[in-house]
């Protein structure tokens, strides 16, 4: 773990050192370059700093310092990004002896960032509704006249608030849905008390069949099963269950240090009563081990984790991670995934170009 932060650490004082080198060069800052290189060395750890202080105390003010250094490192992304191509520029300017002043382009890139911030913050608590047809091998009747409600990645605990799950919960139970599956993060990261979220997840108004992932595990999952023991959920773990003559199949995460042993677990879906004839619905996380589900008999994985980066032009960097199957729909011979961006929001509260979603499956 402290390798990781290190790195983490080594990063972000990378970054904020080509920003501020930047803004040294196109605006002559000389005079209180000493104070702009302490400032910036606090808001390199600062993200770091809020992220170990949320998950110790959780009040009000380590929320909202949290919030504030998220928003920082979502706007140092795109001052990063600017820096570089404007001193690249510069660069080529010097050689072609071209003059021309970049601090305009600065203060107008600095104002429209601004501008457009309040934009993608609320784009990120406005979720739609999104409706995809999957065609499912021996699908039974019955399942074609249910209403399939699947969310993931909500993240509550240091940004998302119990505002944004009652708006969640109210979206589904508009949508009267006979099912809802959840391959969640459902917390994530601080401690405090949680029991008071069961409220709000037992108003759903259907069946709820969940399975757990990384972010559970920053609060240890004793407490999460703690929690999701005085609600509706039903949870289960490597196992499955027939519904309606549909088998419904989890995989859970193993612990924070775990790996997954993924033969073993087809190994034990083998001695129970799995079969290749029935229809099935996986419920797993992240979009992985796409073949070896398919191979076992899986018609349809669900899963989340991507974001799909939420904010562009990152999203590329989970299109190779994840060879083009972290959003949407994949098809192959008896197989689908759905891939889901997620309802919530983890580090930079706001989506950019990137809407959370609600998916309501029409299973044929």
């Amino acid at each position: 773990m402290s390798i990781f932060i290190l790195a983490i650490l080594t990063i972000l004082l990378g970054s904020h050192f080509i920003v501020y080198y930047s803004l040294i060069v196109f605006f002559w800052i000389t005079k209180y370059k000493i104070s702009l290189l302490v400032l910036f060395f606090i808001l390199s750890v600062s993200f770091v700093l809020a992220s170990i202080l949320v998950h110790i105390f959780n009040n009000v003010f380590v929320r909202t310092y949290y919030y504030i250094s998220s928003l920082w490192l979502w706007a140092l992304s795109y001052l990063f990004i600017f820096s570089l191509i404007s001193l690249l520029i510069l660069w080529i300017f010097k050689i072609f002896h071209i003059s021309f002043d970049l601090k305009i382009v600065w203060i107008i890139i600095i104002f429209l960032t601004l501008l457009i911030t309040w934009y993608w913050l609320y784009n990120a608590n406005n979720p739609v509704v999104k409706n995809v047809d999957i065609k499912i091998k021996n699908l039974p009747e019955v399942w074609k006249q249910k209403k399939v409600v699947f969310i993931s990645d909500l993240h509550l605990w240091a940004i998302i608030r119990e505002w944004y799950l009652e708006k969640i919960v109210n979206m589904i139970n508009d949508l009267n849905p006979s099912i809802v599956f959840i391959t969640w993060d459902l917390l994530d990261w601080s401690d405090g008390s949680l029991d008071h979220l069961a409220d709000y997840i037992n108003t759903i108004k259907s069946d709820i069949y969940y399975v757990n992932w990384n972010h559970e595990t920053y609060l240890w999952m004793t407490e999460v099963d703690k929690i999701l023991q005085k609600t509706k959920i039903k949870e289960l773990k490597d196992e499955f269950v027939d519904v309606d003559w549909v088998q419904i199949v989890w995989v859970n995460y193993k612990d924070r240090y775990g790996k997954l042993n993924i033969d073993g677990i087809f190994e034990k879906l083998k001695n129970t009563w799995f079969t290749k004839d029935k229809s099935s619905i996986l419920l797993y996380h992240e979009p992985v081990y796409i073949q070896e589900f398919s191979d076992f008999g899986i018609n349809l994985q669900l899963s989340g984790h991507t974001h799909k980066w939420q904010i562009w032009p990152f999203w590329y960097i989970t299109n190779l991670l994840y060879k083009w199957k972290d959003y949407w729909l994949y098809t192959k011979d008896n197989y689908n995934l759905y891939t889901t961006n997620g309802i919530g929001t983890w580090w930079p509260p706001m989506r950019v170009w990137n809407t959370p979603e609600i998916v309501v499956l029409n299973l044929k």
